[in-house]
C-alpha cells in the first residue's frame, strides 16, 4: 500500500470484501490516480451468494460547458433484421 500511496494512487475500497464466520479481509483492491476533473463512486455489493463480496467503481470526467451534443448512430432493426440475426446464430456452434 505504501508503494501505491507514494506513486499517487489512492484506494477506493476500504472495507472487508471477504467475510467468513471468523475473519474479515480486504482482498479486492481498486487503486486510482485521482484528479479534480474526475468524479468517483465506489462501493461493495452485499449479497449472500459467496463469502467474497463484489466491488464496483464508477468514474465520470467532469464535462466542460462547451461540449458537443452526443449523437448515437444505429442500424435499423426490423423483422427482417431479426430473422437474419436468428439465422446467423442458428448456424453458429
Amino acid at each position: 500500500m505504501d508503494l501505491f500511496l507514494n506513486a499517487g494512487f489512492l484506494p477506493t475500497i476500504t472495507k472487508p470484501t471477504r467475510i467468513t464466520h471468523s475473519t474479515a479481509n480486504l482482498i479486492d483492491n481498486i487503486y486510482i490516480k485521482t484528479s479534480k476533473e474526475i468524479k468517483l463512486a465506489s462501493g461493495i455489493i452485499l449479497n449472500n451468494i459467496s463469502d467474497n463480496l463484489s466491488v464496483f467503481l464508477f468514474s465520470e470526467k467532469y464535462k466542460s460547458m462547451k461540449t458537443e451534443p452526443l449523437i448515437f448512430e444505429h442500424r435499423q432493426f426490423n423483422n427482417k433484421t431479426y430473422q437474419q440475426i436468428c439465422e446467423a446464430l442458428s448456424k453458429t456452434d
